[in-house]
């Protein structure tokens, strides 16, 4: 309420200057702080050294302090947050800067031997303080800590963050604070494979779209009849060999200037693209970015690993063309390649088990899809469940449970498909998927109600209906439900 607000200015404002500034240094810190902290950061205003600890003291016996007893880090904390955000709130801006300077420099100094736990403080600080160059440094550092933790969701907010930071500066100043065309493309394709990752299919394009406005490269755009035509040409053009593209205008027009890490992250981008769009249920869309992904792969300097990946999703592109043995042929050429694969790298998705993975999954959806080899399909659908679950690629695991249900169903063996479709529910609701959690759920509605379980039905119903909101503020718009006995 304002009165208690107004008592707690006005007893700030009697406060001697020696306990005011001390609080303000503390309040900039956040509502936990370190003492020594304050012996680094009192005497630069003015106050002795000496006469921190019986400040700190008196500030405790005021009842404004207390200790943190059991912190790892803080010795102090503040009693009340209400103090601490009215002290931080009537700070000048001016000071305010050069304070959040001051913690993240003490920060850096005190923990150089482990400043990993204090990432995301850094970046703060840096950033309240108008250092574009460090806050930009310090929120990658926490997404890339957060990406090889699978924290997909932490892992998006700070690339947000950071890009945010990075689209208010001009392209001088970001070749200042180190963010290049292609560290910027980087950036977009973490954000983009983070996003996917969480089932965050409309935000993921926005990402992969800047990815491409980096690069100078276009998707599929236009009517279903322009796009038809699109697939028609890309098939086209990938059919002829190598040696041949090679001395023709638009293989050199599709790179022109781009260095090989540039060429390397717009392959990445089209088999994100091709991902987002299978999800989005565009199989046109999906099938030219396939293709033009391995068109793009196949260029010297691209790494194995992506370019098992284009095969793979290019194949899947080619089955649903009816050219079955190309297809066949291009993921027999992924899976040899994948031997070749190093088991650890230093970007996760140049391993071996996460290649490997992407692979053996488009194995099995071209054998349900366009095969209809069932048993085929079901191992490479296992194998895929087993390996992910192993290595802890939930994502990856869901999306071959999801396929490896409609096997189950088209071999009427619907009991198993339900419970299958339950484990992964289960697991795409703890990494709070929202998408991947109704993908999965409505198909296994459709189940309950072949076999006639009403009473489980009516309750995935009621699961669905509350995930109504989250699912409209994900960008998948809305779910119309009907169902009646």
């Amino acid at each position: 309420p304002d009165s208690v607000e107004q008592a707690i200015v006005s007893r700030v404002d009697r406060l001697q200057r020696k306990y005011l500034m001390a609080l303000k240094c503390a309040s900039v810190a956040g509502n936990d702080f370190v003492d020594t902290m304050l012996l680094r950061m009192l005497p630069v205003m003015g106050i002795a050294a000496k006469d921190v600890p019986t400040i700190v003291q008196e500030l405790l016996d005021m009842g404004i302090l207390e200790l943190c007893g059991s912190s790892k880090y803080y010795t102090h904390s503040f009693k009340s947050g209400l103090v601490k955000d009215v002290v931080y709130e009537r700070l000048p801006f001016t000071q305010r800067r050069e304070l959040h300077a001051a913690v993240a420099r003490w920060i850096e100094d005190t923990y150089a031997d482990d400043l990993g736990p204090f990432y995301p403080m850094l970046a703060r600080h840096w950033q309240s303080a108008l250092f574009d160059g460090e806050a930009v440094h310090y929120f990658r550092m926490c997404a890339d800590v957060a990406l090889r933790s699978y924290a997909n969701h932490e892992a998006v907010n700070f690339l947000k963050e950071c890009l945010t930071i990075v689209h208010s500066l001009t392209l001088e100043e970001r070749i200042e604070v180190g963010m290049d065309p292609e560290q910027h493309a980087i950036m977009a394709s973490q954000l983009g494979d983070a996003l996917l990752r969480i089932g965050m299919v409309h935000e993921a394009m926005q990402a992969i779209e800047l990815l491409f406005d980096i690069v100078v490269m276009t998707l599929p755009s236009g009517s279903i009849g322009r796009k038809r035509a699109l697939l028609a040409m890309e098939v086209t053009w990938i059919s002829l060999p190598l040696s041949t593209r090679k001395h023709l205008p638009l293989h050199h027009a599709r790179v022109a200037g781009l260095s090989n890490a540039m060429i390397e992250l717009s392959a990445y981008g089209y088999q994100m693209a091709s991902r987002a769009y299978y999800f989005a249920g565009d199989l046109v869309s999906h099938d030219i970015v396939a293709l033009r992904g391995l068109d793009v792969a196949s260029r010297p300097g691209v790494g194995v690993a992506q370019l098992c990946r284009s095969q793979a999703a290019a194949a899947l592109a080619f089955g649903r063309t009816g050219k079955i043995k190309t297809a066949v042929s291009l993921l027999q050429q992924a899976a040899a390649g994948c031997k070749e694969l190093p088991e650890l790298a230093d970007e996760e998705h140049n391993r071996r088990d996460q290649t490997q993975l992407y692979v053996t999954m488009m194995q099995g959806m071209l054998a349900s899809n366009e095969l209809c080899d069932w048993r085929q399909a079901q191992t490479a659908f296992q194998e895929t469940m087993d390996v992910a679950q192993e290595v802890g690629i939930l994502r990856r695991f869901e999306e071959a449970a999801n396929q490896m249900s409609l096997v189950h169903f088209t071999r009427g063996r619907l009991d198993e498909a339900d419970s299958l479709l339950l484990r992964a529910s289960h697991s795409a609701e703890g990494r709070k998927d929202v998408q991947m959690y109704t993908t999965l759920t409505c198909l296994r509605a459709s189940i309950l109600l072949i076999l006639g379980k009403h009473s489980a039905l009516d309750t995935v119903l009621q699961d669905l209906e509350r995930m109504h909101s989250r699912i409209s503020a994900a960008g998948y718009g809305s779910i119309n439900i009907q169902y009646h006995r």
